[in-house]
């Protein structure tokens, strides 16, 4: 049989063996915990990088945005100026056309006097 000294070494073993397995899980746990909490870092580089890469792609489809707003801008301006060229020369017709009618009235008079003249001429030369 046991005595009562190796009783107390087993107990000792045992209690020492439990508290040694108590720390390795222990161990094991934040063994466990460190690779997680390696991963969830890695995890969170890659987010950092997809949210800096994404506000690049967002600056850069702002910047492409006010281009093709300029752009569009510019030829709103062209297209007006377009329109009021047709209308400009039209107007401008219509002036040399209005001008054109007086010039024709003017004309006719003098075509009036010219013969007036004549028919005096005309008759004086006759007397």
């Amino acid at each position: 049989m046991e005595t009562a000294e190796e009783g107390r070494a087993i107990n000792i073993c045992e209690s020492v063996l439990v508290k040694v397995h108590q720390d390795h899980q222990c161990k094991e746990k934040e063994k466990g915990a460190l690779k997680c909490q390696s991963w969830e870092g890695a995890e969170l580089q890659k987010m950092k990088q997809q949210s800096i890469e994404t506000e690049q792609l967002m600056d850069n489809q702002e910047a492409e945005e006010k281009k093709l707003l300029k752009i569009i801008s510019e030829a709103d301006c062209e297209r007006l100026k377009q329109k009021k060229e047709p209308e400009q020369v039209i107007s401008e017709r219509d002036i040399l056309g209005s001008q054109l009618l007086r010039w024709n009235d003017q004309l006719a008079l003098l075509y009036e006097k010219i013969k007036i003249q004549r028919s005096v001429l005309n008759k004086g030369e006759i007397q």
